[in-house]
């Protein structure tokens, strides 16, 4: 055991030494892809990402929801009554479920149609540039 303690800790110097050189030869590089990245496009890039995903979770997605909970409400009001027209009218019983699953329908397409109409404006944004 004796013998094999001094390999251990000349192994243990030169791991330590290794792992310096790495840390250096690292930050080396780190600093200089970080000089040549604040010299070009990046920071801009960067800062239009960060602002573009802020503003859509502000004021875009908000504004989604509260259209498509609109959508909803209106569709489910609209296949309420025309459930009370059947039934006064010509006495098709209720069916319950059918308002819900048509406002939960229209409150999905219309955040589908307006997921769409983005990606074509974003598309067009892209091809345009």
């Amino acid at each position: 055991a004796r013998e094999i303690a001094p390999h251990l800790s000349s192994v243990n110097f030169v791991i330590s030494n290794s792992l310096e050189e790495v840390r250096g030869l690292l930050l080396a590089v780190w600093s200089a892809i970080a000089a040549s990245l604040v010299d070009s496009w990046f920071p801009f890039a960067l800062a239009s990402a960060l602002l573009s995903s802020f503003s859509n979770k502000v004021f875009v997605e908000p504004l989604v929801r509260r259209a498509s909970a609109q959508a909803s409400r209106t569709v489910r009001s609209h296949s309420s009554f025309a459930q009370l027209y059947l039934r006064l009218s010509s006495a098709v019983p209720l069916k319950a479920m059918v308002p819900d699953a048509m406002g939960r329908a229209a409150g999905r397409q219309m955040n589908s149609a307006i997921d769409a109409s983005r990606l074509r404006a974003f598309a067009s944004v892209v091809v345009a540039v």
